[in-house]
């Protein structure tokens, strides 16, 4: 999922577990 991964370098986070709970948040679950 590149989604995931772009997301966590554009908010640089260190947790890649919370990227994706993180990611789903942010698109309004």
């Amino acid at each position: 999922m590149g989604l995931c991964e772009r997301y966590c370098e554009s908010i640089s986070v260190a947790l890649i577990d919370n990227c994706f709970e993180f990611a789903l948040r942010s698109l309004g679950k």
